[in-house]
């Protein structure tokens, strides 16, 4: 694909294509929601 479309069009289109989750991710941490994720992670339980 870079050969294709050249190495800026290609992480432009990269780019793009990640920002909605990108804006997903910082609505979850401005509403509390990812920090019981995110706090939980690699923690053993019992």
């Amino acid at each position: 694909m870079i050969n294709a479309m050249g190495y800026v069009n290609f992480y432009v289109l990269t780019t793009l294509i990640a920002l909605p989750g990108v804006l997903l991710f910082w609505f979850m941490i401005r509403s509390g929601l990812a920090d019981l994720a995110i706090g939980s992670a690699g923690k053993e339980t019992g």
